[in-house]
């Protein structure tokens, strides 16, 4: 299924910090996003909001832009429900609700939640039927001019990433991800000036992406990273106050 008959864009940013704001300054960041151009607004769900309610907030504070919950936990609720939410929210805001589900943590679906945590593969078959693919992208940010200013934000990232990432790496090549050399942390974050960022965006888009969500780490978790959003939109495929069309980056 293609970004377009999503209603995606190409570009859209991931907003985990949603959870540390207030529901003021959520609607304010959302609205920004928007005004940028960006198309779709994602945000998880660990042990903040709710996505559901969540989602009505962003719906509610913004015009066109998709909302995606990104990572809709499926322990937090059961099939049907979760797609009660989905049907509710179609239904109140056409076209502009996307639900993404995820397979949680055990220390999250066990630890919190409550629940006996299952092999992931098998856990999210039985919970989903149907067969629709959309590659949807996260990249970690780190924004600056200098890359060397981006260094040691971009290796606590990768830090902090490593945790349920370790076997993945080791498949991918990377043999002792722990000593987190600089091609792992380059890999995991992409960091350095708005071009750099942009680039790794469209390596996504050329290795067969269909949209790629952008998630900033700033040394200001609490705020909103509304100036980093700005600085990048120059540099991609949206459209300022408008949702983002699924063009083309430039080469190089």
């Amino acid at each position: 299924m293609s970004v377009r008959a999503h209603g995606l864009g190409r570009v859209g940013i991931w907003a985990a910090d949603f959870d540390h704001l207030s529901a003021s300054e959520v609607r304010k960041a959302a609205d920004a996003v928007e005004d940028l151009g960006y198309g779709t607004l994602w945000f998880p769900e660990t042990t903040g909001r709710e996505a559901m309610a969540q989602a009505a907030i962003l719906l509610a504070a913004t015009r066109h832009i998709t909302v995606a919950s990104g990572m809709t936990d499926i322990y937090a609720r059961d099939p049907v429900t979760a797609a009660a939410a989905q049907r509710t929210l179609e239904e109140a805001f056409p076209g502009r609700f996307l639900l993404g589900l995820w397979e949680s943590h055990p220390s999250l679906a066990q630890g919190i939640r409550g629940h006996r945590f299952g092999p992931a593969p098998a856990t999210m078959r039985t919970y989903l039927d149907g067969d629709d693919g959309l590659l949807a992208i996260t990249q970690l940010c780190v924004l600056s001019h200098d890359h060397a200013d981006t260094a040691d934000l971009a290796r606590t990232t990768a830090a902090a990433a490593l945790p349920n990432r370790r076997d993945l790496l080791r498949g991918l090549g990377h043999e002792n991800p722990d000593a987190l050399d600089s091609r792992l942390v380059d890999a995991l974050v992409a960091h350095g000036r708005a071009e750099d960022i942009a680039q790794r965006a469209q390596e996504h888009f050329d290795a067969g992406a269909d949209h790629v969500s952008l998630h900033f780490v700033t040394t200001t978790p609490d705020s909103p990273s509304v100036r980093q959003w700005e600085q990048l939109a120059m540099h991609l495929p949206v459209r300022p106050g408008t949702s983002a069309a699924p063009l083309s980056l430039p080469a190089g």
